[in-house]
């Protein structure tokens, strides 16, 4: 049953990000974010209230829990990237908001990995089940705050297309970049499900260290990320992409 809400997950998650990237490009990027957070949000108040494996599997499907690095976070990446890329147009200027932007979420998931270190506190008075429905609900309540504070989010008037058309250089160039991204998907959709686990097979690790070692992974993220909007004026953008690919 696991393998099968674990290829749901996955599937879903890929055909949400598709969906989000056209809802962007014929109407709206600041609606395909809306509805990307929207998801995550239920997912997280449903896992936390209902006591139903299947209202559970269904909240970790539409919410993608657990299918790859993010989840849900994966179909709200390209939406703001496109909004960024809406809004300034200016290279320098636009690398530099998408730098700060990527230094800032990772660094506030920061939160997220101490917050699975709290189970191992909210364990002892409350037990491990509804340690898990408090963070879960916890979740939704963050998603609901940054849902109110995307409908503030401004985005410029720019006439948008009827139709998605793209020229055959530009399909060459996008396969590659497709392939790339599924090989990478792939492997981390593998690790990093079976990360925790295999941390607590091999070394007895507990949700409290489990928990830091995410928070150290996202640190490292965003002091990355921050890298990257000093650097990108110095060099070649896609030199950089190339090598850090080959780190990852």
């Amino acid at each position: 049953m696991e393998d099968v809400t674990f290829l749901a997950i996955m599937l879903f998650n890929a055909f949400i990000v598709l969906l989000l990237g056209f809802i962007g490009d014929l109407y709206s990027y600041k609606k395909s974010l809306l509805i990307a957070e929207l998801l995550p949000m239920l997912a997280g108040i449903i896992i936390g209230l209902s006591s139903s494996h299947l209202l559970i599997i269904l909240a970790m499907v539409i919410g993608s829990i657990g299918g790859a690095a993010g989840g849900m976070r994966g179909a709200f990446t390209p939406g703001t990237t496109a909004l960024i890329a809406n809004n300034w147009h200016e290279e320098g200027e636009r690398v530099s908001k998408l730098g700060q932007l990527a230094a800032i979420a990772p660094l506030f998931s920061i939160v997220g990995g101490l917050l699975v270190s709290a189970h191992a506190l909210l364990q002892a008075s409350v037990g491990g089940i509804e340690a898990f429905k408090i963070l879960y609900l916890f979740s939704g309540a963050m998603m609901l705050a940054s849902f109110v504070l995307i409908l503030l989010v401004k985005e410029a008037k720019v006439e948008k297309k009827k139709k998605i058309s793209l020229k055959p250089e530009s399909y060459r160039y996008l396969s590659r970049i497709v392939i790339s991204n599924a090989l990478q998907g792939a492997g981390i959709g593998v690790a990093i499900p079976l990360l925790p686990l295999w941390l607590e097979m091999m070394y007895h690790a507990n949700t409290f260290s489990i928990g830091l070692l995410f928070s150290a992974s996202y640190l490292m993220t965003a002091l990355g990320s921050y890298a990257s909007s000093r650097i990108s004026s110095h060099f070649n953008l896609l030199n950089i992409s190339s090598r850090t690919r080959v780190l990852g």
